[in-house]
Protein backbone atom coordinates (compact mmCIF):
# COMPACT_ATOMS: atom_id res chain seq x y z
CA UNK A 1 0.00 0.00 0.00
CA UNK A 2 1.36 3.57 -1.09
CA UNK A 3 0.99 6.49 1.82
CA UNK A 4 -1.08 8.41 -1.04
CA UNK A 5 -3.75 5.91 -0.64
CA UNK A 6 -4.20 6.05 3.02
CA UNK A 7 -7.85 7.45 3.89
CA UNK A 8 -7.52 8.82 7.14
CA UNK A 9 -6.90 11.86 9.07
CA UNK A 10 -6.64 15.69 7.22
CA UNK A 11 -5.02 16.01 4.20
CA UNK A 12 -2.88 18.96 3.73
CA UNK A 13 -0.67 20.63 0.77
CA UNK A 14 2.05 22.08 1.20
CA UNK A 15 4.48 23.46 -2.02
CA UNK A 16 8.17 23.29 -0.81
CA UNK A 17 11.40 24.78 -1.92
CA UNK A 18 14.81 24.45 -0.61
CA UNK A 19 16.05 26.79 1.03
CA UNK A 20 19.59 27.37 -0.87
CA UNK A 21 17.35 28.12 -3.82
CA UNK A 22 19.06 25.79 -6.37
CA UNK A 23 16.64 23.84 -6.89
CA UNK A 24 15.74 19.59 -5.33
CA UNK A 25 18.90 18.76 -7.81
CA UNK A 26 16.67 15.82 -9.20
CA UNK A 27 13.72 14.37 -10.85
CA UNK A 28 11.07 13.97 -8.20
CA UNK A 29 8.67 11.51 -9.35
CA UNK A 30 4.94 12.38 -8.57
CA UNK A 31 3.50 9.67 -5.62
CA UNK A 32 6.67 9.62 -4.00
CA UNK A 33 6.29 9.26 -0.35
CA UNK A 34 8.02 11.91 1.59
CA UNK A 35 8.82 11.96 5.40
CA UNK A 36 8.73 16.01 7.31
CA UNK A 37 10.88 16.54 10.12
CA UNK A 38 11.39 19.26 12.15
CA UNK A 39 14.86 19.96 14.11
CA UNK A 40 14.36 20.43 17.84
CA UNK A 41 17.59 22.69 17.92
CA UNK A 42 16.19 25.18 15.55
CA UNK A 43 13.64 25.99 12.86
CA UNK A 44 15.09 23.91 10.06
CA UNK A 45 12.64 21.72 8.60
CA UNK A 46 13.97 18.40 6.61
CA UNK A 47 12.36 16.52 3.54
CA UNK A 48 12.72 13.59 2.76
CA UNK A 49 12.45 11.26 -0.31
CA UNK A 50 14.34 8.14 -0.44
CA UNK A 51 17.68 8.53 0.89
CA UNK A 52 17.55 12.68 -0.17
CA UNK A 53 17.09 15.12 1.98
CA UNK A 54 17.04 18.92 1.71
CA UNK A 55 16.16 21.48 4.16
CA UNK A 56 13.21 23.38 2.94
CA UNK A 57 10.75 26.30 3.41
CA UNK A 58 7.35 27.45 2.06
CA UNK A 59 7.23 29.44 -1.16
CA UNK A 60 5.15 31.90 0.33
CA UNK A 61 3.30 33.11 3.85
CA UNK A 62 0.42 31.08 3.53
CA UNK A 63 2.94 27.74 2.90
CA UNK A 64 5.12 28.30 5.59
CA UNK A 65 2.28 29.34 8.25
CA UNK A 66 0.51 25.65 7.35
CA UNK A 67 4.49 24.30 8.04
CA UNK A 68 4.37 26.01 10.97
CA UNK A 69 1.19 24.74 12.09
CA UNK A 70 1.92 21.13 11.33
CA UNK A 71 5.12 21.58 13.12
CA UNK A 72 3.44 22.73 16.47
CA UNK A 73 0.62 20.19 16.41
CA UNK A 74 3.43 17.41 15.93
CA UNK A 75 1.57 14.67 13.97
CA UNK A 76 3.14 11.80 12.16
CA UNK A 77 4.70 13.74 8.94
CA UNK A 78 3.90 11.15 6.59
CA UNK A 79 3.00 12.63 3.04
CA UNK A 80 3.59 12.16 -0.95
CA UNK A 81 4.22 14.17 -3.90
CA UNK A 82 1.43 15.50 -5.69
CA UNK A 83 3.49 17.44 -7.95
CA UNK A 84 6.85 18.99 -8.72
CA UNK A 85 7.30 22.87 -10.23
CA UNK A 86 7.92 23.18 -12.95
CA UNK A 87 6.38 20.05 -14.03
CA UNK A 88 8.72 17.20 -15.62
CA UNK A 89 12.33 19.35 -14.76
CA UNK A 90 15.11 17.20 -13.93
CA UNK A 91 15.78 19.89 -11.31
CA UNK A 92 12.26 20.76 -9.61
CA UNK A 93 12.56 24.65 -7.73
CA UNK A 94 9.24 23.64 -5.92
CA UNK A 95 7.39 20.68 -4.75
CA UNK A 96 3.69 20.51 -3.81
CA UNK A 97 3.23 17.58 -1.27
CA UNK A 98 -0.62 16.38 0.11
Amino acid sequence: MKISDVERGKASTLELKPNDDDGFGQAVAPLSETSIFFSELSDAVILRIGDSTWDVRGVDDRNQDSLARIAARNLPKMAWVASSLPRGSSNPQSLVIE
